[in-house]
């Protein structure tokens, strides 16, 4: 089995490489788990029927990053609920936080011989910014951009913390990916590198 999991600052595309990547495996006849952490997290709260759920909503849309319990259960419900084995197991947003990381490493153990790649799309922060600018999600506040950005760089426990986690690890395939260019440019580089 394949598990790829796609790194990048706000804007750097991780979505729409994602759904390249799972389409491209399932034309060759993969069975493909793919999990969009951040989207399943708006889907969850989208009921804010209770004090607890409206308190992440509220949390998601200042930026900040919900505790790492939310986006690890919400992989490993989807993981564990599943009926079948799947080829390939695709990811974007988890291990924003290096704890995260190392969880997922602990989780891909329970399966037996998954190779694990890391795909960084590398980008500028103002390169995100303007990208995001453009995207204009209900989340993507001028405020809630610079925290994700802080979050992002934070070298102690958040999201590089988590990179340099992975990228040291010999039990992972890590892929810096250029992320500027067309999307197709961009995922011709990304199937370079997997060899999909």
């Amino acid at each position: 089995m394949h598990a790829y999991i796609f790194f990048g600052i706000a804007g750097s595309g991780k979505g729409t490489q994602r759904k390249m990547l799972e389409a491209r495996l399932r034309e060759e006849g993969k069975t493909v788990l793919c999990l969009e952490v951040g989207q399943a997290l708006r889907e969850y709260t989208a009921d804010t029927a209770s004090p607890a759920k409206e308190h992440l909503a509220n949390i998601m849309k200042t930026g900040e990053l919900v505790p790492s319990a939310f986006p690890i259960a919400v992989v490993l419900n989807r993981i564990m609920e599943q009926q079948t084995q799947h080829d390939c197991l695709v990811f974007d947003g988890l291990g924003r936080r290096r704890i995260e990381a190392e969880i997922f490493i602990d989780l891909m153990a329970f399966f037996p011989k998954v190779e694990v790649h890391v795909i960084l799309l590398d980008i500028s922060e103002s390169e995100a910014m303007q990208r995001l600018r453009k995207r204009g999600r209900y989340d993507d506040t001028e405020d809630a951009i610079k925290t994700r950005f802080a979050l992002f760089n934070d070298t102690e426990t958040g999201t590089t913390a988590a990179l340099n986690f992975l990228r040291n690890r010999s039990d992972v395939a890590f892929h810096t990916i250029d992320g500027l260019g067309t999307s197709e440019e961009i995922f011709q580089q990304i199937v370079s590198e997997l060899d999909v």
